[in-house]
């Protein structure tokens, strides 16, 4: 589960900033653990960023499945999982946070390595790009609780995963 819905919630949030729907880690950040004695090395701690549409690409190299990896838009987590990688490659991802109809640029992150940029700005009715972004962004890796908005120190990062979501 990725956190409460209410931030009047006291389940407990690691100090993250947010709630579920938010874009926040708060409301995006969830573990997973695996367990799979006979391929993989316990009691290890993984960091690499990875994501929900991972699953489906890692459980397929694992069972053997034949499939073309351009048709999803995970990637297989099993080299690392297995000890065979350290790494994975760099890459976008991202998230989208909407109540009925989906609007470009309404409550979205897209996150490159460690920046994350965060537009989060849910208003209710109707929505306007040019009235109402607030963009931050944030080294999630030195600032994992998101209070230090970076967007004006590193405006070239900003603008480089924004054009990747507009894409």
């Amino acid at each position: 589960d990725n956190g409460p819905t209410s931030l009047e919630d006291d389940r407990y949030l690691a100090g993250l900033r947010g709630k579920k729907t938010f874009v926040y880690e708060g409301g995006i950040k969830a573990i997973c653990l695996v367990k799979y004695p006979a391929a993989f090395l316990g009691n290890r701690k993984l960091d690499e960023i990875s994501a929900h549409i991972d699953i489906l690409p890692t459980l397929l190299d694992l069972s053997n499945i034949p499939y073309s990896p351009d048709e999803l838009d995970g990637i297989s987590l099993a080299p690392l999982l297995k000890g065979e990688s350290n790494t994975l490659h760099e890459r976008y991802l991202f998230w989208q946070s909407h109540s009925g109809m989906p609007q470009q640029e309404r409550a979205f992150a897209v996150r490159q390595g460690n920046y994350k940029l965060v537009q989060q700005n849910k208003v209710n009715g109707s929505f306007d790009p040019g009235i109402h972004t607030n963009y931050e962004l944030f080294n999630v890796a030195l600032d994992p609780l998101e209070e230090k908005n970076l967007v004006e120190k590193k405006p070239e990062i900003k603008d480089r995963l924004l054009a990747e979501y507009k894409k």
